[in-house]
């Protein structure tokens, strides 16, 4: 739980952290450097680094998806992209080694895989999560959880044009722990 305190309707940032391969968590890079967009929101209203991000060399990217304090959002596509060659052979090369992000929202870290990769006796399909789902758990003025599901997996080809989409879900969470 986050010290911060939101009324309703408060801007939520979501920042992207890392990507990189599950089984060696020390093989890190930006999130943005594989073919993924940041949402249409260009700006947000604050930013302050904190102790830790600072002391672990964390560069946090604002993802461009506005989210608001208790407020859902149903499902919204955020960008759209065009896979060239290059882009595919990205996300190949992420989803067949694992490749996992991190994300966080109000200090609470999130993680979530790329993608699938499934060996078939016709060959290799690839396939990207294109969805994040977002529940974000509050109790009054807190956000105290956040759980991730991904969703819509999308074979990956080239020329293929991908939608990206995400929607949130706010839920009230029940405890006894205060501030």
């Amino acid at each position: 739980m986050s010290f911060l305190q939101y009324e309703d309707s408060d801007e939520v940032v979501l920042w992207m952290n890392t990507v990189g391969p599950y089984h060696n968590r020390q093989e890190t890079y930006p999130y943005f450097s594989l073919p993924f967009c940041a949402g249409p929101k260009k700006a947000i209203s604050h930013y302050h680094e904190t102790l830790g991000e600072g002391l672990l060399g964390v560069e946090l990217e604002y993802s461009g998806l506005r989210m608001q304090f208790k407020e859902d959002i149903e499902k919204t596509v955020f960008c759209s992209m065009v896979l060239y060659e290059e882009h595919v052979e990205a996300l190949k090369h992420a989803i067949k080694n694992y490749y996992w992000y991190q994300m966080y929202i109000d200090d609470l870290p999130i993680w979530g895989l790329v993608g699938e990769y499934v060996k078939t006796n016709e060959g290799e399909v690839f396939k990207l999560f294109t969805h994040k789902k977002f529940e974000i758990g509050f109790n009054g003025k807190h956000i105290i959880d956040v759980n991730l599901t991904t969703d819509d997996k999308k074979e990956i080809v080239v020329g293929q044009t991908i939608e990206y989409t995400y929607e949130v879900a706010s839920v009230i969470v029940k405890t006894n722990l205060t501030a």
